[in-house]
């Protein structure tokens, strides 16, 4: 089960008790609920790589306050009556904050009942060892005892929880690292129909870190979840009466992180860039591009994996690999490891750049096929809703195979190795600096130099670097479409977006540099600018002629794809033959007995008319299929004539942006 939790923590001291919250809003009344304890155990690991990315993984298991029964299973703020079950399994996905509100995603799984053999879902397991029996219960009054206790293992992480965070975890091995013992007192806030608001939570927490080095903790806290459809006022409303009560704003900090003592990771998709120093060296620049990218890669990675329906997971994680590989692809001359490891690893973000790629390009199409679909005659609605259907298997079908990647040992070791990566091995950079010219296959042809010693990447200052391959860059690009001629056909036009995404992303990286030594850069273009703000307005000006030229390739891609389905619709779709012609199956049947010859021939008769019927509606559907696609076949031809008759206007303005 998968949803979205709004929460809100509060700091309280010892001796705090509940308020009454009756009449925080008008109509709201508030329903004590029974007090719970509640076990949890956190599972990471060795090196917490989870709590690294603030993702948990963890086993609940709960029963009512003073209950002898066995820990029961449900979220704990059910009513399940204690004895039922083994508690759930639940990951939580890295929060976005509204203020002090955080709005988690948290999927979960039921365990297994204690003493049953373990049988996680989905295909593969982890296991930790055997399911704990019964004799492994802590015991009834209390809940700090160890459970399991000595010389037992711990339950078996479930297949579907294990392979949600295989990616952060790297597949390495799952084990406890902190178990947590709570008192949770509760107060539901509902509606005067009894719908309910919010739930409100008192936790005493006692817990202890399982790993080196270990330590105990106790600390008390205050949560307030809201219902789904939940209102912020209400929360507002609730806050103010628990801080009059005497609670502070809470830090923000998760259970676990207090109990680990590690401190609040660092957001996910890395910290905010700063303006970079003045000494920073190619090594450490490139260094920080590779780390960027792979924190984008774990920061995504989980929603791929759950399928989430906003499309800018993957395109964001595909925008991380194709960076990189054009970070890489500039940076490779200055780079000592660059005959080795980097044509290695650049292979890799390709392999990867394409799965993303694959699926982000059907969701360019489903958006393109919905924006033409809107405008066409009721009459094609039909054919309109074959079409989006046949789309949406396409992206499903892309989407598995991305999936099935993700889940392969190669991605886990192009993870391993970005977050290996190291650029100090012997190479050379030109001493001189001098522009270079890039040959077809992008290896640069330094002049100069002569028998100058060259120094590594990590002696190489990225400000003297950077304004050369800027330069390089622009002028590859203005060599493509020099090339270009009146009537440019689709390869060259797409091979300029390509040269201009290229500029983009060095021109990003230059407009990091300090401004005072950006004025150093003699080699920079556009001296209609300050030579201090050229880098980024190259960047904005290549982001636009990308944009341009990338809406034009999305209609090439959309034609190809419709051709594609027409055709084989046409020849084979609606249960047609290769000439679309409906296929009718004979049947031999063994002659009945005279007395049932009419009963069975009008049966017979009305099972060929019903089937014949069948294959007349599924000929239609597929006429109004091709219909609507040389309809959208129209729509895509349009939108490339609009982008091609506005290309030499885009590329004007390109370079009045740049002051060329």
């Amino acid at each position: 089960m998968q949803q979205l939790e709004r929460e809100l923590k509060l700091d309280v001291g010892e001796g705090w008790s509940f308020p009454d919250l009756a009449g925080v809003l008008p109509g709201i009344m508030p329903v004590r609920l029974p007090t719970l304890e509640l076990v949890t155990t956190y599972y990471d690991t060795s090196d917490l790589r989870l709590a690294g990315q603030r993702v948990t993984l963890r086993h609940r298991a709960s029963r009512r306050s003073g209950s002898t029964g066995r820990l029961t299973s449900g979220r704990a703020g059910g009513e399940t009556e204690p004895g039922t079950g083994a508690g759930e399994w639940t990951v939580k996905l890295p929060s976005a904050s509204d203020g002090a509100l955080l709005s988690r995603t948290e999927v979960t799984w039921p365990a297994q009942a204690l003493g049953a053999r373990a049988s996680p879902r989905g295909r593969g397991s982890q296991a930790n060892g055997p399911t704990p029996s019964k004799a492994a219960r802590p015991a009834a009054a209390h809940l700090t005892a160890a459970w399991p206790p000595a010389g037992r293992s711990w339950l078996p992480v479930p297949a579907g929880a294990a392979g949600l965070v295989r990616g952060l975890s790297l597949g390495l091995p799952l084990k406890p690292v902190a178990r947590l013992s709570t008192i949770r007192e509760r107060v539901e806030l509902r509606t005067s129909d009894g719908l309910p608001l919010a739930e409100v939570d008192h936790d005493a927490v006692s817990g202890s870190r399982l790993i080196a080095p270990r330590r105990s903790t106790r600390f008390r806290e205050v949560e307030v979840e809201l219902a789904p459809g939940s209102a912020a006022e209400v929360l507002d409303a609730v806050v103010s009466r628990l801080v009059a009560a005497g609670a502070s704003p809470g830090s923000g900090v998760s259970k676990l992180v207090t109990i680990l003592g590690t401190g609040q990771p660092a957001p996910l998709g890395g910290k905010a860039r700063k303006p970079w120093d003045e000494e920073l060296t190619v090594e450490e620049l490139l260094r920080e591009q590779v780390s960027g990218c792979r924190q984008v890669l774990l920061a995504h990675d989980p929603p791929i994996r759950l399928d989430d329906p906003d499309p800018e997971h993957v395109h964001r994680a595909r925008v991380a690999t194709r960076r990189l590989r054009s970070v890489l692809r500039a940076l490779r001359a200055s780079i000592p490891s660059a005959e080795t490891e980097l044509p290695q690893l650049y292979e890799e973000l390709s392999w990867l750049g394409g799965l993303f790629g694959h699926v982000r390009d059907t969701d360019v199409r489903a958006e393109l096929f919905c924006t033409d679909g809107a405008n066409l005659a009721p009459a094609d609605s039909l054919g309109v809703q074959r079409l989006l259907v046949a789309a949406a298997v396409a992206r499903q079908r892309a989407h598995d195979e991305l999936r099935e990647a993700l889940n392969t040992n190669r991605y886990l070791a192009l993870l391993k190795a970005l977050e290996d990566f190291d650029p100090s091995v012997a190479g050379s950079w030109s001493a001189s600096h001098e522009p270079t010219r890039a040959n077809d296959n992008g290896r640069a042809n330094a002049s100069g130099g002569g028998g100058t010693p060259t120094p590594t990447g990590r002696e190489v200052l990225a400000r003297d670097v950077l304004p050369v391959l800027l330069a390089r860059s622009l002028r590859s690009l203005r060599r493509e479409v020099k090339g270009l001629g009146r009537h440019p056909t689709n390869e060259a036009l797409h091979r300029a977006r390509i040269k201009a995404k290229r500029l983009r992303y060095t021109a990003e990286l230059a407009a990091g540099l300090p401004p005072a030594k950006s004025r150093r850069a003699g080699a920079l273009p556009g001296r209609r600018l300050p030579r201090s703000k050229a880098p980024r307005a190259i960047a904005k000006a290549a982001a636009a002629l990308q944009d341009s030229l990338g809406q034009f390739h999305d209609a090439v891609e959309a034609e190809a794809w419709l051709r594609q389905a027409a055709s084989t619709c046409a020849g084979t779709g609606a249960g047609g033959d290769a000439r679309g012609e409906p296929k009718i199956e004979k049947r031999t049947r063994a002659r009945p007995e005279e007395g049932e010859a009419a009963r069975l021939g009008e049966a017979a008769r009305l099972g060929e008319a019903a089937r014949l019927g069948e294959a007349a509606l599924l000929v239609e559907a597929t006429a109004q299929f091709l219909l609507v696609a040389g309809q959208f076949v129209a729509a895509a031809r349009l939108r490339q004539d609009q982008r091609r008759a506005a290309w030499p206007a885009d590329w004007q303005r390109f370079t009045r942006a740049c002051g060329l």
